[in-house]
């Protein structure tokens, strides 16, 4: 007769919540990464000015670049950026890292918590 294995369903809820944010957090770095690559650039101030942080109120993790003009430069609003320095550059940097690297994020955030959920004890 085969041996019942208990269930704590209360461990097992705490340790996928872990492993979640554990590996959303590495998501958000990686979106961060894949999106600076659309990021225009003169003197490299829009890709230093960002935080990756979790919100703890909303419970996400989330981007934000900080600079005075990231807003006008995210909707193309006034500024018209140059191309020398990044020719990949665009407005809607976010938008545009989406819709090139999406089923990249969906596989990392697949094998990031896998990882995650396995490495936790």
């Amino acid at each position: 007769m085969p041996k019942k294995k208990e269930l704590d369903v209360k461990k097992a809820m705490e340790k996928i919540e872990k492993a979640k944010y554990s590996s959303s957090g590495k998501l958000a770095s990686e979106i961060h990464k894949d999106a600076n690559f659309f990021i225009p650039e003169r003197e490299g101030y829009l890709k230093r000015k960002v935080n990756v942080f979790y919100d703890s109120l909303l419970k996400v993790w989330r981007i934000q670049w900080n600079s005075v003009y990231a807003r006008r430069l995210y909707y193309g609003w006034i500024f018209k950026f140059s191309k020398v320095k990044n020719p990949n550059a665009s407005a809607y940097w976010y938008l545009k890292a989406r819709s090139d690297k999406l089923s990249k994020w969906i596989e990392f955030a697949k094998k990031s918590f896998k990882k995650d959920y396995n490495n936790l004890k």
